[in-house]
């Protein structure tokens, strides 16, 4: 079975205590090279989910040009690398056409597609096989890309799926999108750029900041060339990787019980969302 939540759902709600976690049968190649906090700059409006400085970032990844500098200090290569298979995960199906509409001008029809769950399975698995191929980015939701197993290309398995998510996510959907990275042994690499000038990630990161004893050096990754309050906050003793883990745990500190009723809640949506389509597409034949 899947993570911890599952499994103790499965024994809470169902009466079933003998299911296990059953580890990866393959070593993980994956590289999991943590997130990026974007701040700074003045573009943030209240109704964009992301800034240009964010977008600027992506463009730059996707299409290889992003420099190792001292904002990087691990030197880390975030840079997609021989075309390989781009899949960029957004908080939701709103965020993820802003995405496409704003990225997809620099690409061919080929090039990038979206998948919304909309789809039927004859498109879906049309899309899933597209998603897997050389120079192709496919945008998509945690919901929208469940379960979707893709299968990379022979001419990209030297590099394998890079997935990148443009979010602050919950534990266990930040493990189900980096796990689509990596499957079975396969290459592969994650990154989250976050905005920190998003509303909703802006008050998680002053409860996040305002924990901290300041220090002298900033050993995050901050990509702005401003002095800005947001700035000067992030003058701290943590990672942007380890700062992203403490704003999972403000944006998502519910208990357990609370938990466990969003996980029952949310897979029972998505299961009548599914029957919705079947039957849409029954009517439709």
């Amino acid at each position: 079975m899947g993570q911890e939540e599952d499994l103790e759902l499965l024994a809470t709600q169902f009466g079933i205590s003998n299911a296990v976690k059953i580890q990866p049968h393959q070593i993980l190649k994956r590289k999991d090279m943590g997130a990026v906090i974007i701040s700074g700059g003045q573009d943030q409006e209240e109704d964009k989910p992301f800034s240009d400085r964010q977008i600027a970032k992506l463009s730059k990844i996707l299409q290889g040009t992003d420099k190792i500098t001292s904002s990087n200090p691990n030197g880390l290569n975030h840079n997609r690398k021989n075309d390989q298979p781009v899949l960029i995960i957004c908080e939701s199906l709103a965020e993820a056409k802003i995405l496409y509409e704003k990225i997809a001008v620099s690409y061919g029809p080929d090039q990038i597609q979206m998948i919304d769950g909309s789809e039927s399975d004859v498109e879906m698995e049309r899309r899933i096989h597209k998603a897997g191929q050389k120079d192709m980015i496919t945008i998509s939701t945690p919901i929208s890309g469940r379960g979707t197993d893709i299968r990379i290309s022979k001419e990209s398995q030297e590099d394998g799926l890079y997935t990148i998510a443009m979010s602050v996510f919950n534990e266990r959907e930040t493990a189900q999108i980096e796990g689509r990275s990596g499957r079975n042994g396969a290459q592969g690499k994650t990154l989250s750029l976050i905005n920190a000038n998003k509303p909703s990630i802006r008050d998680a990161l002053s409860t996040v900041l305002s924990r901290v004893v300041p220090h002298e050096e900033v050993k995050g990754v901050v990509d702005s060339g401003e002095d800005s309050a947001v700035v000067a906050r992030y003058k701290t003793s943590l990672s942007d990787s380890e700062i992203a883990i403490e704003l999972r745990n403000v944006l998502f500190s519910h208990n357990r019980e609370t938990l466990k009723k969003q996980v029952a809640e949310s897979e029972l949506i998505e299961d009548k969302y599914r029957e919705f389509c079947f039957f849409r597409e029954e009517l439709l034949r």
